[in-house]
């Protein structure tokens, strides 16, 4: 064990990590125990500055070498997250607090909205973040679970800034959630898993805003098709206004449920919706209340 003797911090020399050079000068020691005390979720050198009565430029050079040395991780230009004691100082991916730093325009949404929202008791192992076509992923980005779904049609409606895991993001709400799942359930474990994340969303969607989100989209109508076929094959009511929507122009050739090459490209044919019901109603059944 090697310890340090100002802050109480030991760094375990059997976890197999390298700690030459990692060692905290007395400053970078009184930063670490403030770290422990407040707990901030980032930190920037404004903060450090103003906690510690330090220059702007003496708190960005501190930061800067405690960086170095794997005791904080940079999330974005100026801010960083604070890897505590507990951690030993190894970096654990956070893709929230990347997302939170981030400048860009983005949304969670899929399995990630789904689990967060507590619709889905199945926790991706990367965040879903939906951004701009053309939309480039940071280079920061790289060592996170993190996997940005970019989309010719983006749109923000549907969702909002939102508290999560000591960090605000932007999220997808139910609704939007929802549709976007429904029109390419692939991102998200298909129709099977949608089909139970609709059953257990059904009591709070706002089903008008639904359609709205939905009518914005050149597929949306396909996926209010979707989630109407799966609402019918749960044995749940079709809400009038996604009735309404979905009914509307149908094509002259049905949709499949899901994906042919997993499912097979034969079933029985809703009509009211036009899709083909290429899945079996008994599996969509047995994982309602999983």
């Amino acid at each position: 064990m090697a310890e340090i003797a100002e802050s109480g911090y030991t760094l375990c020399m059997s976890s197999g990590i390298d700690h030459v050079g990692r060692s905290l000068s007395r400053r970078e020691s009184q930063v670490m125990a403030w770290l422990e005390e407040d707990r901030p979720a980032v930190i920037t050198a404004a903060d450090l500055a103003a906690s510690m009565d330090l220059s702007r430029a003496r708190a960005s050079d501190v930061l800067r070498r405690m960086a170095s040395k794997g005791w904080l991780h940079r999330v974005a230009q100026g801010s960083y997250e604070p890897l505590l004691a507990e951690s030993g100082g190894i970096a654990l991916p956070n893709p929230w607090a990347a997302l939170a730093a981030w400048s860009m325009t983005y949304y969670v949404s899929y399995g990630s909205a789904a689990y967060e929202l507590g619709l889905t008791p199945d926790r991706p192992g990367a965040v879903h973040a939906c951004v701009r076509a053309g939309t480039r992923t940071p280079v920061r980005f790289m060592e996170l679970p993190l996997s940005l779904v970019p989309q010719r049609h983006f749109s923000l409606a549907g969702s909002a800034p939102k508290p999560v895991h000591g960090f605000e993001v932007r999220m997808a709400g139910v609704e939007r959630t929802l549709i976007d799942c429904a029109i390419r359930p692939s991102r998200m474990g298909g129709v099977i898993a949608l089909g139970r994340i609709l059953y257990r969303a059904i009591e709070q969607v706002q089903w008008p805003e639904l359609v709205s989100l939905a009518s914005e989209h050149p597929r949306g109508r396909a996926g209010a098709r979707r989630l109407a076929a799966l609402l019918e094959l749960i044995d749940q009511p079709v809400p009038d206004a996604l009735g309404a929507f979905a009914s509307e122009d149908l094509p002259t050739r049905p949709m499949l449920l899901d994906d042919g090459d997993i499912y097979g490209w034969r079933g029985p044919t809703l009509g009211r919706w036009a899709v083909v019901v290429n899945v079996p109603a008994e599996a969509l059944r047995e994982e309602l209340h999983r």
